[in-house]
C-alpha cells in the first residue's frame, strides 16, 4: 500500500517475502545436483562430454523441449511455465536460466509482470539507471516487494556479487534523492543506488527473478526452466541441465535457430525439420569453451571443478 508520493510502504502480513522465496529461492550447495531421474542424471554427464544429440534426444524423448517461434513467443512460454509450477505447488524452488545479461532481463520482466497479477511486488515502480555486468546501461524499475541482486561487493553493507534481497520500503525525499530498504538473511538493509555505483553512477543491481548461467552455477533446486541456444557450449548446457531435483526444461527460440541454420549452409535433407534443428544444436552444445581471458579462466576452472565431480 503506499503511504504518500514520497514514500512506498511496506508490503503486510510478510506475503510478498514468503511468495518470492517459494517460488525464486535456490540453495548453494558443495556438491552437484543428484537428479532424481536415470536419464536426468545421465543427461548432463552427456553435455559435459560433448555427446550434446544423445542428451537433446534424451530430452526431447521425455518431452522436456518447448518450441516457440521467435524470441518474445519463447519467453513468454518460459514464463508461463514458471507461473503455472509455482501456482501448482508454492513450496518448489524454481531456477530460470539464460545465456546472456538481455534474455536475463527479459525472462525477468515476464515473470514480474505475473507477480504483479498476484499482488507482488504492490505500489508504483520507481527507474534507476543501473548497468549490468556486461556494462551494458538500462532503466531498472523497481517497486516494494522486488526481489533484487547485488551485482558488486558492498562490505558496509555486507553484500557480495550475487547477493540477493528482498525491497520492504523505498523512500524519495523532498530533492528526490532514493533510499531502499532490503531484507536479507534476516537483517534489513538501507543503502542508496550511489551506494552500488559504478564511476558512472549506474546502480549495480538486477531483478533477481531469472539468472545468467555462470551465476547458476553450484546451486541446486526443484525445477529448472532455460532458455536454450546455439550459444550455449558443453559447459553452459551441463550446467542449465544439471540444476534441479526433479525435472529441468529446455526453452527454444525456432525463428532464430532456423536464421542460424540457413546462414550455416547445410545441405537439403530427408529428416524432419525438429530433427534437423536438435542435429544443429547438437553441434554447436558440443564445443569447447575456449576463451582465454584471466575471468574465463577462473570461471572454467569452477566449472571444471564440479564436472570433475560429476564424471
Amino acid at each position: 500500500m503506499v503511504g504518500d508520493e514520497n514514500q512506498l510502504t511496506p508490503i503486510g502480513a510478510g506475503h510478498a517475502m514468503r511468495l518470492i522465496r517459494q517460488t525464486i529461492g535456490a540453495t548453494r550447495i558443495e556438491t552437484v545436483v543428484r537428479q532424481h531421474e536415470a536419464w536426468a542424471r545421465q543427461a548432463p554427464k552427456d553435455f559435459a562430454r560433448g555427446k550434446a544429440q544423445k542428451a537433446l534426444d534424451a530430452f526431447a524423448d521425455h518431452r522436456r523441449i518447448e518450441m516457440r517461434d521467435g524470441p518474445r513467443a519463447t519467453v513468454e512460454a518460459l514464463a508461463a511455465r514458471w507461473d503455472q509450477t509455482t501456482r501448482a505447488d508454492p513450496t518448489k524452488d524454481i531456477l530460470v536460466t539464460a545465456k546472456t545479461n538481455a534474455e536475463v532481463r527479459a525472462l525477468s520482466a515476464a515473470i514480474r509482470t505475473r507477480l504483479r497479477e498476484r499482488g507482488v511486488p504492490t505500489g508504483p515502480d520507481i527507474a534507476i539507471e543501473a548497468v549490468d555486468s556486461s556494462g551494458n546501461r538500462y532503466s531498472l524499475r523497481l517497486a516494494v516487494g522486488d526481489r533484487i541482486r547485488f551485482l558488486r561487493r558492498n562490505d558496509e553493507l555486507a553484500v557480495t556479487n550475487g547477493s540477493h534481497a528482498q525491497i520492504v520500503s523505498i523512500n524519495r525525499d523532498k530533492t528526490g534523492a532514493i533510499a531502499i530498504q532490503v531484507e536479507r538473511d534476516g537483517q534489513h538493509v538501507l543503502f542508496t543506488p550511489e551506494d552500488v555505483a559504478d564511476n558512472k553512477g549506474r546502480a549495480r543491481l538486477a531483478h533477481g527473478y531469472a539468472t545468467t548461467l555462470f551465476q547458476a552455477q553450484g546451486l541446486t533446486v526443484d525445477h529448472a526452466l532455460v532458455l536454450l541456444s546455439a550459444r550455449f557450449d558443453r559447459h553452459d548446457a551441463y550446467v542449465a541441465s544439471s540444476r534441479a531435483r526433479e525435472r529441468s526444461e529446455l526453452f527454444l527460440d525456432t525463428r532464430t535457430l532456423d536464421r542460424e541454420i540457413e546462414t550455416s549452409f547445410i545441405s537439403e535433407t530427408s529428416e524432419s525439420l525438429e530433427k534437423v534443428r536438435l542435429s544443429y544444436l547438437a553441434q554447436r552444445l558440443s564445443r569447447q569453451n575456449v576463451k582465454t581471458l584471466a575471468l574465463d579462466y577462473l570461471q572454467k576452472r569452477e566449472r571444471t571443478k564440479e564436472l570433475n565431480h560429476e564424471l
